[in-house]
Protein backbone atom coordinates (compact mmCIF):
# COMPACT_ATOMS: atom_id res chain seq x y z
CA UNK A 1 0.00 0.00 0.00
CA UNK A 2 1.20 3.58 -1.01
CA UNK A 3 2.35 6.06 1.20
CA UNK A 4 -0.21 9.33 0.92
CA UNK A 5 1.89 12.84 1.07
CA UNK A 6 0.19 15.50 2.70
CA UNK A 7 0.04 18.56 0.34
CA UNK A 8 1.87 20.47 3.16
CA UNK A 9 4.45 17.66 3.60
CA UNK A 10 4.60 18.44 -0.95
CA UNK A 11 5.11 22.16 -0.57
CA UNK A 12 7.50 21.58 2.11
CA UNK A 13 9.43 19.20 0.25
CA UNK A 14 9.20 21.49 -2.38
CA UNK A 15 10.29 24.48 -0.73
CA UNK A 16 13.54 22.52 0.51
CA UNK A 17 13.81 21.51 -2.79
CA UNK A 18 14.29 24.94 -4.06
CA UNK A 19 17.23 25.88 -1.47
CA UNK A 20 19.17 23.05 -2.72
CA UNK A 21 21.92 23.68 -4.76
CA UNK A 22 21.69 20.53 -7.26
CA UNK A 23 18.30 21.49 -8.03
CA UNK A 24 18.79 25.25 -8.85
CA UNK A 25 21.68 24.24 -10.94
CA UNK A 26 19.69 21.81 -13.20
CA UNK A 27 16.48 23.82 -13.17
CA UNK A 28 18.32 26.90 -14.27
CA UNK A 29 20.51 25.01 -16.80
CA UNK A 30 17.95 24.33 -20.13
CA UNK A 31 17.24 28.11 -20.10
CA UNK A 32 21.41 28.64 -20.15
CA UNK A 33 21.40 26.16 -23.05
CA UNK A 34 18.90 27.55 -24.72
CA UNK A 35 20.61 30.67 -24.98
CA UNK A 36 24.04 29.21 -25.57
CA UNK A 37 22.43 27.27 -28.43
CA UNK A 38 19.96 29.71 -29.62
CA UNK A 39 23.05 31.49 -30.63
CA UNK A 40 23.35 29.74 -33.76
CA UNK A 41 20.44 30.37 -35.33
CA UNK A 42 20.41 33.70 -34.91
CA UNK A 43 20.45 36.31 -37.59
CA UNK A 44 23.52 38.40 -36.51
CA UNK A 45 21.72 41.49 -38.82
CA UNK A 46 18.58 40.90 -35.73
CA UNK A 47 20.93 42.25 -33.33
CA UNK A 48 19.22 45.26 -33.18
CA UNK A 49 16.69 44.84 -30.81
CA UNK A 50 18.15 47.14 -27.70
CA UNK A 51 15.65 46.70 -25.11
CA UNK A 52 16.42 46.77 -21.37
CA UNK A 53 19.18 44.45 -20.97
CA UNK A 54 18.99 43.02 -24.30
CA UNK A 55 21.15 46.16 -25.25
CA UNK A 56 24.39 44.19 -23.58
CA UNK A 57 23.45 40.89 -25.15
CA UNK A 58 23.48 43.20 -28.82
CA UNK A 59 26.53 44.76 -28.06
CA UNK A 60 27.97 41.85 -27.47
CA UNK A 61 27.20 40.64 -31.18
CA UNK A 62 28.68 43.87 -32.70
CA UNK A 63 31.94 44.30 -30.70
CA UNK A 64 33.32 40.99 -31.45
CA UNK A 65 32.44 38.58 -34.40
CA UNK A 66 29.76 36.22 -34.16
CA UNK A 67 32.36 33.11 -33.91
CA UNK A 68 33.89 34.45 -31.26
CA UNK A 69 30.70 34.68 -29.45
CA UNK A 70 29.74 31.11 -30.29
CA UNK A 71 33.11 30.13 -29.08
CA UNK A 72 33.17 31.50 -25.51
CA UNK A 73 29.13 30.65 -25.14
CA UNK A 74 30.44 26.99 -26.09
CA UNK A 75 32.91 26.61 -23.64
CA UNK A 76 30.78 27.93 -20.66
CA UNK A 77 28.08 25.65 -22.21
CA UNK A 78 30.74 23.08 -21.81
CA UNK A 79 31.45 23.86 -18.45
CA UNK A 80 27.80 23.82 -17.44
CA UNK A 81 28.17 20.10 -18.56
CA UNK A 82 30.54 18.81 -16.37
CA UNK A 83 28.82 20.46 -13.63
CA UNK A 84 25.95 18.73 -14.04
CA UNK A 85 27.94 15.46 -14.36
CA UNK A 86 28.94 16.09 -10.99
CA UNK A 87 25.79 17.60 -10.05
CA UNK A 88 23.85 13.71 -11.35
CA UNK A 89 26.89 12.05 -9.59
CA UNK A 90 25.88 13.39 -6.35
CA UNK A 91 22.31 12.28 -6.82
CA UNK A 92 22.11 10.05 -3.64
CA UNK A 93 23.01 12.60 -1.56
CA UNK A 94 19.83 14.75 -3.17
CA UNK A 95 17.51 12.37 -4.56
CA UNK A 96 14.99 13.42 -1.74
CA UNK A 97 15.13 16.92 -3.76
CA UNK A 98 15.74 15.89 -6.95
CA UNK A 99 12.44 14.80 -7.95
CA UNK A 100 10.46 15.56 -11.57
CA UNK A 101 7.64 16.37 -9.26
CA UNK A 102 9.65 19.74 -7.90
CA UNK A 103 10.65 20.53 -11.24
CA UNK A 104 7.18 20.49 -13.33
CA UNK A 105 6.16 22.69 -9.70
CA UNK A 106 8.90 25.00 -10.52
CA UNK A 107 8.17 25.17 -13.85
CA UNK A 108 4.38 25.89 -13.30
CA UNK A 109 5.25 28.38 -10.53
CA UNK A 110 7.30 30.27 -12.97
CA UNK A 111 5.32 30.66 -15.81
CA UNK A 112 1.98 31.53 -13.03
CA UNK A 113 3.95 34.56 -11.74
CA UNK A 114 5.30 35.79 -15.40
CA UNK A 115 1.89 35.87 -16.66
CA UNK A 116 0.95 37.98 -13.27
CA UNK A 117 3.30 40.26 -13.95
CA UNK A 118 2.29 41.16 -17.35
CA UNK A 119 -1.00 42.40 -15.84
CA UNK A 120 1.03 45.55 -14.33
CA UNK A 121 3.22 45.44 -17.27
CA UNK A 122 0.68 46.46 -20.18
CA UNK A 123 -1.64 48.78 -17.68
CA UNK A 124 -0.21 49.89 -14.72
CA UNK A 125 2.92 50.78 -16.19
CA UNK A 126 2.90 50.90 -19.60
CA UNK A 127 6.21 50.09 -20.70
CA UNK A 128 7.65 52.37 -23.42
CA UNK A 129 9.17 49.11 -25.39
CA UNK A 130 9.00 48.73 -28.85
CA UNK A 131 10.27 45.44 -30.85
CA UNK A 132 10.80 47.07 -34.06
CA UNK A 133 9.97 43.87 -35.93
CA UNK A 134 8.49 46.04 -38.94
CA UNK A 135 6.61 43.44 -39.35
CA UNK A 136 3.68 41.61 -37.77
CA UNK A 137 3.78 38.19 -40.11
CA UNK A 138 5.28 35.10 -38.53
CA UNK A 139 8.99 34.97 -38.72
CA UNK A 140 10.72 31.72 -36.91
CA UNK A 141 14.08 33.55 -37.13
CA UNK A 142 12.78 36.44 -35.16
CA UNK A 143 10.82 33.83 -32.34
CA UNK A 144 14.18 32.33 -31.94
CA UNK A 145 16.19 35.45 -31.45
CA UNK A 146 13.10 36.31 -28.96
CA UNK A 147 13.31 33.29 -27.10
CA UNK A 148 17.48 33.62 -27.12
CA UNK A 149 17.39 36.79 -25.82
CA UNK A 150 15.00 36.35 -23.07
CA UNK A 151 16.37 33.45 -22.18
CA UNK A 152 19.68 35.27 -22.08
CA UNK A 153 18.35 37.84 -20.09
CA UNK A 154 16.82 35.72 -17.44
CA UNK A 155 19.99 33.47 -16.90
CA UNK A 156 22.71 36.33 -16.22
CA UNK A 157 20.36 38.58 -15.24
CA UNK A 158 19.11 36.63 -12.40
CA UNK A 159 22.84 35.23 -11.96
CA UNK A 160 24.32 39.23 -11.65
CA UNK A 161 21.41 40.66 -9.77
CA UNK A 162 19.74 38.13 -7.48
CA UNK A 163 23.13 35.65 -6.93
CA UNK A 164 26.12 37.79 -7.03
CA UNK A 165 25.18 41.54 -6.21
CA UNK A 166 22.23 40.51 -3.88
CA UNK A 167 23.78 37.65 -2.25
CA UNK A 168 27.14 39.94 -2.14
CA UNK A 169 25.62 42.67 -0.17
CA UNK A 170 23.52 40.62 1.87
CA UNK A 171 26.13 38.49 3.38
CA UNK A 172 27.90 42.12 4.22
CA UNK A 173 24.88 44.00 5.73
CA UNK A 174 24.06 41.19 7.96
CA UNK A 175 27.03 41.48 9.72
CA UNK A 176 26.03 45.24 10.63
CA UNK A 177 22.01 45.02 10.09
CA UNK A 178 19.48 43.13 11.77
CA UNK A 179 17.91 40.56 9.10
CA UNK A 180 14.90 42.15 8.62
CA UNK A 181 16.36 45.25 7.16
CA UNK A 182 19.18 43.72 5.67
CA UNK A 183 17.17 41.65 3.35
CA UNK A 184 14.93 44.58 2.66
CA UNK A 185 17.76 47.20 1.64
CA UNK A 186 19.72 44.86 -0.08
CA UNK A 187 16.14 43.97 -2.34
CA UNK A 188 15.51 47.69 -3.11
CA UNK A 189 19.28 48.61 -3.67
CA UNK A 190 19.68 46.11 -5.96
CA UNK A 191 16.57 46.50 -7.49
CA UNK A 192 17.15 50.03 -8.16
CA UNK A 193 20.42 48.78 -9.99
CA UNK A 194 18.67 46.20 -11.93
CA UNK A 195 16.54 48.70 -12.95
CA UNK A 196 19.13 51.49 -14.08
CA UNK A 197 20.71 48.65 -15.90
CA UNK A 198 18.49 48.77 -18.70
CA UNK A 199 18.82 52.07 -19.61
CA UNK A 200 22.55 52.03 -20.91
CA UNK A 201 23.91 55.65 -22.33
CA UNK A 202 24.59 54.56 -25.44
CA UNK A 203 21.21 52.74 -25.91
CA UNK A 204 17.90 53.38 -27.88
CA UNK A 205 15.94 53.24 -24.27
CA UNK A 206 14.52 56.80 -23.28
CA UNK A 207 14.93 56.91 -19.79
CA UNK A 208 11.42 57.78 -17.86
CA UNK A 209 10.36 57.73 -14.20
CA UNK A 210 7.80 55.47 -14.44
CA UNK A 211 9.84 52.79 -16.50
CA UNK A 212 12.31 53.30 -13.87
CA UNK A 213 9.68 52.89 -10.89
CA UNK A 214 8.59 49.85 -12.83
CA UNK A 215 11.34 48.50 -13.45
CA UNK A 216 12.45 48.49 -9.75
CA UNK A 217 8.89 47.09 -8.96
CA UNK A 218 10.15 43.84 -11.14
CA UNK A 219 13.17 43.85 -9.91
CA UNK A 220 12.00 43.19 -6.26
CA UNK A 221 9.75 40.74 -7.49
CA UNK A 222 12.81 38.44 -8.81
CA UNK A 223 14.45 39.21 -5.72
CA UNK A 224 11.52 37.98 -3.57
CA UNK A 225 10.95 34.89 -6.02
CA UNK A 226 14.70 34.25 -5.56
CA UNK A 227 14.59 34.47 -2.05
CA UNK A 228 11.82 32.54 -1.63
CA UNK A 229 11.71 29.96 -4.06
CA UNK A 230 15.47 30.07 -5.39
CA UNK A 231 17.69 30.77 -8.53
CA UNK A 232 16.05 28.60 -10.66
CA UNK A 233 12.49 29.72 -10.28
CA UNK A 234 13.50 33.18 -10.78
CA UNK A 235 15.15 32.27 -13.97
CA UNK A 236 12.32 30.68 -15.37
CA UNK A 237 10.19 33.70 -14.56
CA UNK A 238 12.45 36.34 -15.90
CA UNK A 239 13.00 34.54 -19.13
CA UNK A 240 9.28 33.70 -19.37
CA UNK A 241 8.26 37.35 -18.69
CA UNK A 242 10.56 38.35 -21.11
CA UNK A 243 9.73 36.06 -23.53
CA UNK A 244 5.28 36.83 -23.33
CA UNK A 245 5.80 40.15 -23.37
CA UNK A 246 8.11 40.37 -26.36
CA UNK A 247 5.92 37.93 -28.23
CA UNK A 248 2.77 40.23 -27.36
CA UNK A 249 4.71 43.20 -28.67
CA UNK A 250 5.17 41.22 -31.67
Amino acid sequence: MSRVISPTKRLIGYIRATKNFSFNFLLAFPIFAMYTLGIFKVNENLWTFANGADYFFAEIIHQISLNNHIMVSLNIFTIFVVCCYFVLRDYKQNKDKIKLQFFLKAIYQSTKYSLLLLAPAFTLFHFPFSAHTGTTSFQFEKLIYILTLSAGAGFYEELLFRVVIAGGLLKISLIYFPKQISYTFVGVYSSILFSAWHFPPSGTKVFGLMSFFALTFLGFVFYRIYQREGFGVAVWTHALYDTFYYILLW
